[in-house]
């Protein structure tokens, strides 16, 4: 027990940095950030997990060698396009069209095709938030520092059902069927660090499925 709340308290963090984000955005625009602002929110959270987990590293003295950034190895980086570019296929034409259909006959918080929309209306910012800094920030943290914080609280099987939890609970603001569905995605991306035992196959992976989910979103 008194390791699990204070690892709860770590993977709860990163989420609730889009509350004073989002305020700041409101006091800023005086009233309530519109959809287009949404990719400025995301881009501004991006660069404060950075800094998050820059703090974390000092805190917990994680070597780069620690959290999975060992030597660069072709052929993990392969494996981690050829991964993201597959589940990026699976997750638009089959996933996508179910959360849709969740939200259309279940209901959620966030109505239908609304994410999507609000994050492919400022393409600049939702580029480089989801494209040049997500998959390196957010592999860091999660599949880095938050892998090693989570493994070291829970057991192997009940440590991977909270790593996938967390990265679905830091896309909260997309609904709750957008946090299955990211959930599902951060469970692919832990295994193929711990299959690998390297941080750089999921964030090529993360790299590919982003670029190609900003694609087919700015697409549109």
């Amino acid at each position: 027990m008194r390791k699990t709340f204070p690892t709860l308290g770590l993977i709860l963090l990163p989420p609730a940095l889009f509350i004073p984000v989002g305020m700041a955005f409101g006091i800023a625009l005086r009233g309530a950030p519109s959809a287009s602002t949404v990719p400025w929110i995301l881009l501004v959270t991006e660069v404060l997990l950075a800094v998050l987990a820059a703090v974390w590293l000092r805190r917990f003295r994680y070597s780069v060698s620690d959290i999975g950034f060992g030597p660069v190895q072709p052929r993990l980086l392969l494996l981690g396009f050829v991964v993201g570019i597959s589940v990026a296929c699976a997750f638009e034409f089959a996933v996508a069209p179910t959360i849709d259909w969740f939200r259309r006959v279940v209901g959620d918080v966030i109505p239908t095709a609304e994410t999507r929309r609000a994050l492919g209306s400022a393409r600049v910012p939702f580029a480089v938030a989801n494209i040049a800094l997500a998959p390196v920030i957010e592999e860091l943290t999660y599949r880095g520092i938050l892998e090693r914080r989570i493994s070291s609280t829970w057991s192997k099987r009940a440590s991977f059902f909270w790593g996938a939890l967390a990265f679905g609970l830091l896309h909260w603001a997309g609904g709750i069927s957008f946090v299955i569905g990211t959930g599902g995605l951060g469970a692919m991306l832990l295994y193929l660090r711990r299959r690998t035992g390297s941080l750089w196959p999921a964030i090529l992976a993360h790299f590919a499925f982003n670029t190609l989910e900003v694609a087919l979103s700015l697409a549109r």
